[in-house]
Formats: C-alpha cells, sequence, structure tokens
C-alpha cells in the first residue's frame, strides 16, 4: 500500500525553506503596510502645518503686485473655465521665456502652447489646488522675483488631498509682473516612499521565490506519489 507518512516526510528542508519565506513574506508585507500608514499620517500632518516662510524683501508695492498674479493664477485653478485658458495666460504668464515642471518627472511645460496644454490637464483633470497666496514668500532683485509657497491639492479620481510646494520666478515686464518660472512638487516625506517601495520590491521577490518553492514541492511530492502508486500496482499481491 501507499506509505503517505513517507510521502509528507521527504522533504523538510523544502518544508523549512517555504516556512522561512512564508514568515519574511508576511513581515515585508507589514513593514510595508507600516510605511504606507505612515505617508498617510505624515500626509494629513503636513496639510495641518503651517510653514514659517519669511515674507520675503520685496516693496509692498511690488509684493501686493505679484501676490495679485497669483491670486489671478488661483483664480483660474479655482474655477478651471477651459474656454479661459488664454485669457488667463495672457494675464499672468511670460509666454516668450516660461517653462514649467509639474509633479511628473515627464511634465515639463513652455511656450504658449506648453501652458495651454498644462492648464487644460489640470483643470480639467487633476483637481482642486489651493495656494497659500498671501503667505508666500518672495525674494525681489531689480526687476525679478522669487516666489515661494504652500498649497494642496485635491484629486478629482482619488478624492485624496496631498500637500503642495511651489516655487517659481516673476519678471517686471512692460509695467507688470509675469510669471517665468514655475514649478509645483508635492510637498511629502520621501523618506517613507522610498523605504517602502524597497521593501515592496522584497516583498515581491519573496512572494515570487514562494511561489516556485511551493509549485517545486507540489510537483515533486506528485511524482513521489505516482512512484508508490506504481510500486504498489505492481507489488505482488499477498495472500
Amino acid at each position: 500500500m501507499i506509505n503517505w507518512e513517507s510521502v509528507n516526510q521527504k522533504q523538510p528542508r523544502m518544508k523549512i525553506l517555504m516556512n522561512v519565506f512564508k514568515v519574511l513574506t508576511f513581515l515585508l508585507c507589514g513593514i510595508v503596510l507600516f510605511f504606507m500608514l505612515n505617508l498617510a499620517y505624515s500626509n494629513k500632518e503636513e496639510l495641518k502645518t503651517e510653514k514659517n516662510y519669511t515674507t520675503g524683501n520685496a516693496t509692498v508695492k511690488d509684493r501686493q503686485a505679484i501676490l495679485n498674479v497669483l491670486t489671478f493664477l488661483q483664480q483660474g485653478y479655482s474655477k478651471r473655465d477651459l474656454s479661459k485658458i488664454d485669457y488667463y495666460i495672457d494675464q499672468t504668464i511670460d509666454t516668450t521665456s516660461i517653462v514649467v515642471l509639474g509633479t511628473n518627472p515627464n511634465e515639463i511645460f513652455s511656450g504658449k502652447k506648453g501652458i495651454q496644454k498644462l492648464f487644460y490637464g489640470d483643470w480639467k483633470f487633476w483637481g482642486d489646488v489651493r495656494l497659500n497666496v498671501e503667505k508666500a514668500h518672495i525674494t525681489q532683485v531689480d526687476n525679478m522675483a522669487y516666489i515661494a509657497t504652500t498649497g494642496s491639492i485635491k484629486i478629482d479620481v482619488w478624492r485624496i488631498t496631498f500637500p503642495l510646494r511651489v516655487t517659481g520666478v516673476l519678471i517686471h515686464k512692460n509695467s507688470k509682473w509675469l510669471i517665468n518660472k514655475l514649478q509645483f512638487q508635492y510637498d511629502l516625506n520621501t523618506n517613507f516612499i522610498i523605504f517602502g517601495m524597497i521593501a515592496s520590491v522584497l516583498a515581491t521577490v519573496s512572494v515570487i521565490i514562494l511561489m516556485l518553492i511551493l509549485s517545486i514541492s507540489f510537483v515533486k511530492k506528485e511524482n513521489s506519489i505516482d512512484i508508490d502508486w506504481n510500486r504498489y500496482m505492481l507489488a505482488p499481491e499477498c495472500e
């Protein structure tokens, strides 16, 4: 007859290895969850935290003029009226040398057509952008000004709010201030993202190895059963 006990005990090393990778996989998944929860918590805290940006050295008159430009930009992002994209560009952007960097690596926009594409994509698909205009830092050097402020974005698809950091350069041209350079970026703790990604990769590798071990163990077990069954069928009958 088939010796089922011997079949189950033929691969003790394989079982030990399989249990090790089970524990490792659960541990790594726990680490991924830990970093993701910490990222969510830090994101929530970041939205509450008020940044201590100084007001900068801009004159009262120029500061107000620059804030008016940022307010007008905020108005465009609040109304998200696609029919008025060109209107908001004309009022806020220096289209001759504008460069805008978005939150994604491939989001690099320049020239009027580039800004049209940016505004169209942001206003139609991105979400509700809120800039802390009044608390912006403004450093002025002659006819140029560097600005830095914070904000938030509630993404339409996910309904999740992320903190933003916005920096840029404005130039004084034809008696008015216009945005010459602008960058949007998520104001997140990247350490949680990096360690979470590393743990995710390791967890994925561990799961793949565990599946391979399970597959090999299953195949070997089936082969052992076939061999014992053949021996049983070929053995002479005992009276």
